[in-house]
């Protein structure tokens, strides 16, 4: 005989289960992005030029990053916000026992967006982001209110950004993996030769340059240069820190506040 099920628990089981789906296409992207490096996609070509008066390494790009990928991170991107607008849903519920319009997890860029009160009657906005969590208890509110990418911009709450920035950008196009470069280690000349580096890491694009040395004469002719890199991938858009590491931080955020908010269901 089939026991009777609980909505509530039904619902928190539901709302982990995104979780987990997330999990999932990140461990897929993890696998593919280690696979696709190891063919060696990427790969610098050294040259002298004006008469040895100059040394480049250009970016040549010979395989792309898959558009799949894309895909997987817009999914990865909507069962994290609907994880989270989900666990604002049964909040309302256990506390206003009632269903409530337009509600979710806001993400606001400013203190006054979060709290903005209508110009025609004074009251809070429908549009503001206390609107959406109304109908949760007043430490729920003041928790969520806490975590605003306004109130630290430069950790956790960049990661928050980022999440709504890539299910936002999800809805129009679908994310866009590109290639990075990090020099690490600078430049080695044998035998040493005077002159200036400027060095590119980052983002890179076919036929960038990632260095560059320019002598302050012309190089001898027994002159080698030779340059330290490491290749990665990472969200177009989006800086330079590598896009699995990037959307890991992202899900481990997403994953400790989704604790905390169900920790405080009353079920």
């Amino acid at each position: 005989m089939l026991g009777r099920m609980d909505p509530e628990r039904d619902l928190v089981a539901g709302t982990r289960f995104k979780l987990r789906r997330a999990q999932e296409h990140l461990n897929a992207l993890d696998a593919g992005v280690a696979g696709f490096l190891g063919r060696e996609p990427y790969a610098v070509i050294g040259r002298f030029e004006g008469g040895r008066t100059r040394h480049v390494h250009e970016f040549i790009e010979m395989e792309k990053p898959p558009v799949e990928w894309g895909v997987w991170i817009g999914e990865f991107a909507y069962n994290l916000r609907a994880a989270l607008d989900q666990a604002v849903y049964h909040l309302t519920l256990s506390f206003s026992h009632k269903e409530l319009p337009g509600i979710g997890f806001p993400v606001e860029g400013t203190r006054e967006a979060f709290f903005a009160l209508s110009k025609k009657t004074g009251n809070l906005s429908s549009h503001s982001g206390l609107w959406r969590i109304r109908g949760t208890a007043p430490d729920v509110q003041h928790l969520v209110e806490s975590w605003q990418p306004y109130n630290d911009p430069k950790g956790d709450g960049a990661l928050i950004a980022v999440l709504s920035r890539v299910g936002n950008q999800d809805k129009h196009r679908v994310p866009v993996l590109a290639a990075a470069t990090f020099v690490e280690g600078g430049i080695i000349l044998t035998p040493p030769h005077p002159g200036r580096s400027r060095l590119h890491s980052g983002p890179t694009q076919h036929g960038d340059i990632v260095t560059e040395y320019e002598f302050v004469s012309p190089a001898p002719p027994a002159t080698t240069v030779r340059g330290e890199f490491r290749f990665d991938v990472v969200l177009e858009g989006f800086g330079e820190v590598p896009a699995v590491r990037l959307l890991t931080d992202v899900y481990e955020r997403v994953k400790h506040m989704l604790n905390s908010l169900l920790m405080r269901a009353q079920i």
